[in-house]
């Protein structure tokens, strides 16, 4: 099961060797890492919490049965059925950053027109700016997750399946944890960001 801590890190790593190249070192930057990793962290729980409910794993995926093969053969030591969280993360990592950086973005751009500006006022305008950006971002999410498997969900629906067959086959069920897993971790980044924005670039009232 390591992978999922391997994929964690490297969400990790990732996020800060981004955020500073593009903002460098400062305030606005620690802020947005750590609105990314909460909303990643949030979005792998949810997607462990799914595959329990569900009983679904990485087996399931798309060439996990090639991947079984090669660890038989002693070729690949992968852990498989951790594989769907780790997608999880990496699914969930890009768009939780944007909204990340672009609430502390916002959140840094106003701390300087208004110096005086509570922390209370700055909670609600990172929450406004941030509900507009999610819906935007699920939608990219999940339209990504359908575009990439198109063709399939185009056969399985040419089948004539039945509305609840096709709820519970293995590969809507998959896609459908991928997605909501991935959108909860960017609306719950929502308010987690605006409030460590808030804390860092308001103004304590007496």
């Amino acid at each position: 099961m390591y992978h999922r801590p391997t994929t964690f890190l490297i969400a990790v790593l990732v996020t800060a060797a981004t955020f500073v190249i593009l903002g460098g070192v400062e305030k606005k930057t620690v802020c947005a890492c750590l609105g990314t990793l909460v909303g990643v962290t949030l979005a792998a729980i949810f997607g462990l919490a799914a595959q329990s409910i569900l009983r679904i794993d990485g087996y399931r995926q798309e060439y996990a049965e090639a991947l079984l093969q090669l660890r038989q053969t002693g070729e690949s030591g992968i852990g498989i059925s951790g594989l769907l969280t780790a997608g999880v993360i990496v699914s969930a990592l890009g768009a939780v950053m944007g909204v990340a950086m672009s609430i502390s973005s916002a959140a840094q751009e106003l701390s300087r027109v208004n110096e005086t500006l509570a922390s209370r006022d700055l909670l609600r305008s990172g929450m406004n700016i941030g509900r507009n950006m999610v819906g935007t971002m699920t939608n990219t999410l999940i339209l990504a997750i359908t575009g990439s498997g198109l063709t399939l969900i185009v056969y399985i629906c040419s089948l004539g399946l039945q509305p609840w067959q096709l709820l519970s086959s293995p590969y809507i069920s998959l896609e459908a944890v991928s997605a909501i897993a991935s959108s909860a971790g960017v609306m719950l980044a929502v308010p987690l960001t605006a409030a460590i924005c808030a804390l860092a670039y308001g103004k304590k009232m007496p």
